[in-house]
C-alpha cells in the first residue's frame, strides 16, 4: 500500500498470525519506529494486513512478529 502523503520515516508494525500464515490483527509499534505520521501508519498496517507466510500446522494457533516498513519519498 502506497502511503498518501510526502512523509518518510520507519514504521514498525506488530502482527499476529495464525497456524494458516494468515495476518490475523496488525497494530502500529512506537518500539522502533520513528514517525508518527497516520499517513504512513495506515498505510504500514493495510500493507501488513496483506502479507501471507506459509502455512504450519504444527505451528501455534496465534505467533506474534513484527514487520519493518521503510518510507522514503520518491521510492
Amino acid at each position: 500500500v502506497k502511503a498518501d502523503c510526502n512523509a518518510e520515516g520507519t514504521v514498525v508494525v506488530e502482527v499476529r498470525v495464525n497456524k494458516n500464515g494468515t495476518v490475523t490483527n496488525a497494530k502500529y509499534s512506537p518500539s522502533g519506529s520513528n514517525t508518527t505520521a497516520k499517513c504512513l501508519l495506515d498505510a504500514a498496517v493495510q500493507s501488513a494486513l496483506k502479507y501471507k507466510w506459509n502455512d504450519d500446522e504444527k505451528a501455534p494457533d496465534d505467533q506474534i512478529g513484527f514487520i519493518v516498513f521503510n518510507f522514503r519519498n520518491g521510492e
